[in-house]
């Protein structure tokens, strides 16, 4: 069966998650605390794994937005984890 990858990227003027400094933002990270359920990958931004999906959340280097991308079997499944993960980095 073939998965799903959705890409979504978001304004990370909208999400308050600019900073002059050079640092990486802090809300990335702190969204791992929502999902100890998940293997956690802090290489390259943050990647979860779940059983069968995954999200990987990274700040870009050349543009103001934040890079969420989601596989999971179907596109409905990989939106909604996504929209999830938005909804959470709202919160924090």
């Amino acid at each position: 069966m073939r998965k799903f990858i959705y890409t979504l990227f978001v304004s990370v003027f909208l999400l308050g998650l600019v900073s002059c400094g050079e640092g990486e933002s802090e809300k990335p990270i702190k969204l791992e605390n929502f999902y100890k359920n998940g293997k956690i990958n802090k290489e390259d931004g943050l990647k979860i794994d779940f059983k069968e999906s995954w999200v990987h959340i990274r700040k870009s280097n050349t543009e103001m937005i934040l890079r969420i991308y989601t596989e999971a079997k179907t596109e409905d499944k990989a939106k909604s984890l996504s929209k999830e993960i938005v909804e959470k980095i709202m919160k924090i």
